[in-house]
């Protein structure tokens, strides 16, 4: 719920786009990264802003992936994340 809060808190500050890039984990807390991927697609499209969503996680499985994707984030990276991978997504997001 933290990412959520901090998140709404920038759309809701005058510092215009809150976020370009959002690395989530799949396995949080309170809520998996998929949860919180679609409620931070939903306060995308309420403000109107675009924000790239990478999940970051230990699962490799398809399945992990295919529900990942379909919760709105824009792809999907297994751990130990590599700086290259990590700097390609950076560069094609800024």
């Amino acid at each position: 719920m933290s990412a959520i809060k901090k998140f709404q808190s920038r759309i809701d500050s005058a510092e215009g786009q809150p976020f370009k890039l959002i690395l989530l984990d799949y396995s949080m807390a309170d809520l998996d990264g998929p949860q919180t991927a679609v409620y931070l697609r939903q306060m995308c499209q309420k403000a109107g802003i675009t924000t790239y969503i990478c999940c970051v996680t230990a699962y490799s499985e398809a399945s992990y992936k295919r529900k990942a994707l379909e919760s709105g984030m824009d792809c999907f990276l297994t751990k130990p994340v590599s700086w290259e991978n990590l700097k390609e997504i950076i560069e094609r997001v800024l």
